[in-house]
């Protein structure tokens, strides 16, 4: 029997991989720059540069926009500031016109006064003149009759002092009277701020 002979193997092999296609440059092999690329290099700067102007115009705006704000909040303190002062002139302007319609009605009334003193002849008539003058309710006039005896008191003791200057008077009369004086002073002093405060008046 004959035995075959092993055959030899014959060796395979494997195919080296396809290689991949070189990837575009911005520039050709030749070294000359392509007309997209251009294009597209201008529109990136031309981006950029309208970001930048676009924020600058947003930064502008938004500093306008608070110095407005500011602005406005000044123009309306200083507005409330004149609606005050004019509401204050106006106050102060009615109070005026009511001093005015009161002075002209006295002056009537002493024009009045004064005709009254006069006779036919032109000759003044004797009157009193504490009857003249006279206060609108009787707390007015305890208050007029209370300062007129403060003011005398204060003639009294000037008087006084004239005295003891010139010798006329001895230093214990003078303190003598002087305390009793100012003790009436005071009574006249003190009647006269509690008519004051009882009439509203400042004391």
């Amino acid at each position: 029997m004959n035995t075959p002979y092993p055959q030899p193997s014959v060796a395979t092999r494997t195919p080296p991989p396809i290689p991949a296609p070189p990837k575009t440059t911005s520039i050709s092999s030749t070294g000359t720059v392509q007309p997209e690329h251009i294009r597209a290099s201008i529109l990136s700067a031309l981006e950029d540069e309208l970001k930048m102007r676009l924020r600058e115009k947003i930064g502008t705006s938004h500093a306008e926009m608070t110095s407005i704000r500011e602005t406005q909040s000044e123009l309306q303190a200083g507005q409330r500031n004149l609606r005050r002062m004019i509401e204050e002139l106006e106050k102060q302007q009615k109070q005026l016109e009511s001093y005015i319609f009161a002075h002209q009605d006295k002056k009537e009334e002493l024009s009045r006064t004064l005709a009254e003193c006069g006779d036919d002849n032109g000759e003044s008539k004797t009157m009193d003149i504490d009857s003249a003058i006279d206060a609108a309710t009787p707390l007015h006039r305890q208050i007029l009759t209370n300062y007129s005896q403060d003011l005398a008191c204060d003639d009294v003791i000037y008087a006084l002092g004239q005295a003891l200057k010139e010798k006329k008077i001895s230093v214990q009369e003078y303190l003598r009277c002087v305390r009793d004086v100012s003790r009436k002073q005071f009574i006249f002093r003190a009647t006269m701020q509690k008519c004051r405060k009882a009439a509203g008046l400042p004391i």
